[in-house]
């Protein structure tokens, strides 16, 4: 493959992963849901080429991992937080339900 379809391959990665870093901070994580299938194309075409002879490839190698690490962390924190809430709105609805049945 052509290194600079490899090089703007890897740009445009990188440059989705911050996008949805940027989404996630404001929450928008039906943007990063869609931005990510997007994203995950990519890496495949990108892993298709075999892009090791570019320069500096380990270098934004390892960077395009530490995007995806610090996504997947926001992410999992996310979670957990809806996870909590989630939680505490059962135990209101339990807490209501019990008190409606002992009217």
């Amino acid at each position: 493959m052509d290194t600079e379809l490899e090089q703007h391959s890897l740009a445009e990665l990188e440059n989705l992963l911050e996008n949805q870093i940027k989404m996630a901070l404001k929450s928008d994580y039906k943007g990063v849901e869609a931005s990510a299938e997007q994203a995950g194309n990519l890496l495949k075409e990108i892993i298709k080429m075999k892009p090791s002879k570019i320069p500096d490839f380990e270098k934004r190698r390892d960077h395009l991992l530490e995007l995806y690490k610090r996504l997947e962390l926001m992410l999992a924190t996310e979670k957990k937080t809806v996870r909590t809430q989630q939680q505490k709105a059962d135990n209101i609805r339990k807490i209501i339900s019990v008190y409606h049945n002992n009217l």
